[in-house]
This record gives C-alpha cells, structure tokens and sequence, in this order.
C-alpha cells in the first residue's frame, strides 16, 4: 500500500490530486458538501492511484523479467550415405 501512494507519480496523477484539492477548498469554502465529497474522491483516487472502475482499472502493472533456462543442446551425427 506505501508503495501504490508513494510510487509512480506523474503528471496527471498530480494533476487529479491538485483538482481534487482546488474542488475540496472550494466546495467548503461555498458550504456544498456534495461536491466537497466529489473533490474528496478526485483526490483520494489520485492518492491510491485508482480510477473509477477499481484498484486495477487504470494502472499498468510494471513489467516483471521472466528467467528462461538456458535450453541444453545434443549433437546428433548423421549417416552418410556411400
């Protein structure tokens, strides 16, 4: 969980957490609590780096090396023919 608030921060992740913020100070600023929860979940999805469809909805999991044995290889001799 530290890893997926602290990691993987660019631009637009910051860009939704700034919006989140602007719209949460806003809304309690012009008492409207229903669009401060909206501003609080715009800034909780930038957070968790989650989107609207869930946990894996719009983050690409990094790409993990796979090792491949070394294939073993045997020679074969041919037959000639006379």
């Amino acid at each position: 969980m530290k890893d997926r608030i602290l990691g993987n921060w660019h631009f637009l992740r910051i860009f939704r957490m700034a919006i989140g913020v602007l719209l949460s100070i806003q809304a309690f600023m012009v008492p409207d609590y229903l669009f401060a929860a909206f501003g609080i979940f715009i800034s909780a999805t930038a957070l968790f780096n989650i989107g609207c469809c869930g946990v894996g909805g719009c983050a690409v999991p990094g790409k993990k090396k796979q090792e491949f044995a070394e294939p073993e290889y045997e020679e074969v001799a041919s037959k000639e023919k006379a």
